[in-house]
């Protein structure tokens, strides 16, 4: 028998992610505990189906370009093309910092508890093996299943990623970014309101996901630019950088 809170936790997140015009139409109907299913396929207009009765949601088939009219939700929001695009543009922006080095700066830390270059890019290349792809194919496929454990601090130390080769580690992840994208391209229609039901982090859809990925990406092209700025500005005294402006 299904657990009546479960119930309304599920339909309240759902109906979080949806569009508000969709949403504000399902509440209209008022029958929520009777709602069976959302309707939002390709081709045709939207409804939600009740016990005792279908409710359209919109005149409009939809099309292609996105799954349900421009709304607020994660629905509306994800953009396969262009998260794709952004992985892969990202990618070259990472080769580009993680290039064209000074002797001892990809391994230079400028503290004792920060990361260099290097830690930087095993860090990426085991989260985009480990982490992102792995847990994004768990949401679309499985996502009752358990995601597996992930500990990146821990692994940047019992890895030793700071004993590591820079060249070697920049092919490693640029391969695997390369896998990533490749299994993007190759998903069959998926699911991207899938959620998942994390025991620390809570309910993270698909598209949740997916949108870390790309902003775990400039969270860590910050970091090496900020250790391009560091470096520099610890190896130009007495010359100034201050007409560059405020970092």
């Amino acid at each position: 028998m299904a657990d009546p809170a479960r119930t309304a936790d599920d339909l309240a997140h759902l109906l979080h992610v949806l569009p508000a015009e969709l949403r504000d139409r399902i509440a209209s109907h008022g029958a929520l505990d009777t709602l069976l299913e959302i309707v939002l396929d390709l081709g045709r207009a939207p409804e939600a189906r009740f016990a005792k009765a279908t409710f359209e949601l919109g005149t409009e088939p939809l099309g292609a370009g996105s799954a349900v009219p421009e709304g607020e939700g994660a629905w509306a929001m994800i953009d396969v093309q262009a998260a794709y695009a952004r992985l892969a543009a990202n990618g070259d922006v990472i080769r580009a910092l993680a290039s064209g080095l000074a002797e001892g700066q990809s391994h230079w830390r400028p503290t004792e508890t920060a990361w260099s270059i290097v830690e930087v890019i095993n860090h990426l290349r085991d989260e985009e093996r480990e982490d992102f792809r792995t847990r994004l194919d768990l949401t679309l496929r499985a996502p009752s299943e358990p995601w597996p454990r992930i500990d990146p601090e821990r692994w940047a130390r019992e890895r030793d990623y700071n004993a590591r080769e820079l060249a070697g580690s920049l092919d490693a992840f640029l391969g695997e970014r390369r896998a990533s994208l490749a299994w993007l391209a190759g998903l069959d229609a998926p699911d991207w309101g899938a959620v998942h039901h994390h025991p620390s982090i809570g309910v993270m859809s698909a598209a949740d996901v997916l949108g870390a990925w790309i902003a775990h990406d400039h969270l860590h092209i910050r970091q090496l630019d900020e250790l391009h700025w560091q470096w520099l500005a610890g190896r130009t005294a007495p010359i100034a950088l201050s007409y560059a402006g405020g970092w």
